[in-house]
């Protein structure tokens, strides 16, 4: 592979299906058809809150399916190290980077590196450091070994920086905001032990009781409370072994059941909207806190150390 340095620029290209970008456009697309399919029976007064959530949930599908469409690729040339994600595209300088290596991410090995220069974030920084052992990481599953293609980002680095490998700078003590990003990156990519488990799931319903209360029993006051639950449960699954997708087999089975109890509580004991909606919301939370029963895996499993939860990134370059 070095010999392919001599003829630049050098272009790889990340496969395009991953497993979790696949998993977040799906869960941003059950729940944009849910939420739009509340418009034939909302009232007119709800309908613009309906339209807004839509919107985000839209968004959030156009930027994640752009990796699926143009997924991630790297270019290597003299000039520096260039990462595209969708339209996205980032140019950094190999004068500016060092110590290229193979790091845990989402659950796959990929390209973790280091900034010499201090443009990024010192928070962000650290608690990426915290997680991953890294400052930041290159995304996408390409077809070379990552150890291999780190071994070959240094070479591009020591050709074309012109200069020694220069040593970052000693790290600052870590700041609580880079502690907190550590600590509860379990909610996005890491492990979950039950303690946080609770302590979260008790913080996500003190808040949806108070939205429930707040919008008088509107749809999307659930619409939230499913995407809390979800995101939550995923961190859990993790502890024990099982996939993040498990979460998503957890919401089909919960939403239909507090869909059926919320309408038969509301016809037996003739609930306002507001309580029906309370009654619906609590079976979630009650089949969602189940998972927290259960004891997580002793010690490492395929999603990191039982400990500190994985060790991965926590804000993507682009941040």
């Amino acid at each position: 592979m070095l010999e392919s340095l001599d003829h630049p620029p050098v272009v790889f290209r990340s496969k395009r299906w991953r497993p979790r970008q696949i998993q977040i456009v799906v869960v941003a697309l059950l729940v944009l058809a849910t939420n739009l399919s509340a418009l034939a029976y909302e009232p007119a007064s709800k309908r613009p809150l309906t339209y807004a959530i839509a919107a985000a949930l839209a968004l959030l599908f156009v930027l994640r399916g752009a990796s699926l469409v143009l997924p991630p690729s790297l270019r290597l040339e003299p000039s520096g190290l260039t990462l595209k994600v969708g339209w996205r595209r980032r140019h950094w300088t190999w004068e500016t980077l060092t110590s290229f290596r193979p790091v845990r991410y989402a659950g796959m090995e990929v390209i973790g590196f280091d900034f010499i220069t201090t443009r990024k974030s010192l928070t962000v920084r650290q608690a990426n450091f915290g997680i991953a052992g890294s400052e930041a990481v290159l995304p996408g599953a390409y077809d070379i070994a990552p150890i291999e293609l780190a071994g070959l980002l240094n070479h591009a680095r020591e050709r074309w920086a012109g200069q020694a490998a220069i040593r970052p700078p000693a790290a600052a003590p870590t700041t609580l905001r880079a502690r907190a990003l550590i600590y509860y990156s379990a909610l996005f990519v890491g492990r979950m032990d039950r303690r946080t488990f609770w302590a979260t799931l008790a913080v996500l319903l003190a808040v949806q009781l108070t939205v429930i209360f707040a919008f008088k029993g509107d749809y999307s006051t659930t619409v939230w409370g499913l995407m809390g639950c979800y995101l939550v449960s995923r961190g859990r699954f993790r502890d024990f072994g099982w996939s993040p997708w498990a979460g998503v087999a957890l919401l089909v089975v919960a939403v239909p059941m507090g869909a059926i109890i919320q309408a038969l509580a509301a016809a037996i004991f003739t609930l306002g909207e507001t309580y029906a909606n309370l009654v619906g919301n609590l079976v979630v939370f009650v089949t969602m806190g189940v998972i927290g029963c259960i004891k997580g895996d002793p010690g490492a499993n395929r999603y990191g150390p039982a400990s500190g939860g994985e060790r991965q990134s926590v804000e993507s370059v682009f941040s």
